[in-house]
């Protein structure tokens, strides 16, 4: 799962991303928690908004219920990258399919699991990497992630789930989330 990238900002970025230009500093490290930059699709123009990385949830405290209607014995959590595989059945994503956003990227990090340590893999881009993602009123996101490449399975088994059409994927209506990233991240 991806916990960490980074976003080097050029002046290409705007015209790449199709935003208008607002100031940015790069960001050396993005984490859960900070307030970061995503794409949305508005009115039929992509628009550059800041988001909190991590869509806050409320949890049962013995688990056994995670619903939106159990007051009791809940405390809150931050949900910070969401399975395809599992996107439209679990709560609170199954209720945000539709509310898509592009995070951009230039490059993320892995962590894999030595016998005595955890070994950080540095993953680049030719230029910008478009990762799916869904948002919340609350102007909150959540990285959406697949399994793994084969080749990068041995470092982790899941990764961001990278789209090389990025406007599509935001201008899509489809219900079905799954299909809708898996559509858009084959288009070259």
């Amino acid at each position: 799962m991806c916990y960490s990238y980074s976003l080097k900002i050029q002046p290409s970025f705007y015209t790449f991303y199709k935003v208008s230009e607002i100031r940015l500093d790069d960001i050396y490290e993005a984490f859960p928690g900070k307030i970061l930059p995503v794409i949305i699709r508005s009115k039929q123009t992509n628009v550059l908004v800041l988001m909190k990385w991590g869509i806050n949830m409320a949890i049962s405290k013995s688990l056994s219920d995670i619903s939106p209607s159990n007051k009791v014995n809940k405390k809150e959590i931050a949900v910070v990258n969401a399975r395809v595989e599992t996107i439209e059945q679990k709560y609170p994503f199954r209720e945000l399919v539709n509310n898509k956003c592009v995070i951009p990227l230039t490059s993320y990090i892995e962590w894999k699991s030595e016998p005595s340590k955890k070994v950080p893999y540095i993953f680049h881009g030719e230029n910008y990497i478009s990762v799916a993602g869904i948002f919340n009123e609350d102007n909150e996101f959540t990285m959406i992630t697949r399994n793994a490449d084969t080749e990068y399975s041995h470092i982790h088994d899941r990764m961001p789930y990278i789209i090389h059409n990025f406007s599509d994927y935001l201008e899509s209506k489809k219900l079905n989330a799954q299909k809708t990233v898996l559509e858009y991240s084959q288009k070259k």
